[in-house]
């Protein structure tokens, strides 16, 4: 329901009404997946049997100007991975361990490309 709708209030009333999890817990699920990928392997891609995609798309806002000031061109890339193969089913019957809840900033630190001008 988070995923779909990116409704925090009906999580919680869902949870309230004893349908599902809170939001809070959705959150904690959701940062334990990303930290015991992080800290169970560096690279996904390095591994046998595992599959990167780089996926790209830019922007242009204002890019109809006669003197081409004020407008913008940005652009962003991100590493999709996955285990192909005989990989899959140890992904499906991997336990994730419940790690406590901390901030995003401290989650994401090391994950991403530096960016240049």
């Amino acid at each position: 329901m988070e995923h779909t709708f990116g409704s925090k209030w009906l999580v919680n009333e869902l949870s309230r009404l004893g349908f599902s999890v809170s939001y809070d817990e959705v959150v904690r699920f959701k940062q334990s997946v990303l930290q015991d990928e992080v800290s169970s392997q560096s690279s996904l891609s390095s591994y046998p049997g595992a599959f990167t995609q780089w996926v790209a798309d830019n922007v242009d806002h204002n890019s109809c100007t006669i003197d081409g000031r004020g407008s913008f061109h940005g652009m962003g890339i991100i590493a999709v991975s996955t285990k192909t193969g005989a990989g899959r089913e140890t992904v499906r019957s991997t336990a994730i361990k419940r790690l406590a809840r901390r901030p995003v900033k401290e989650v994401t630190a090391h994950l991403g490309v530096e960016i240049v001008t």
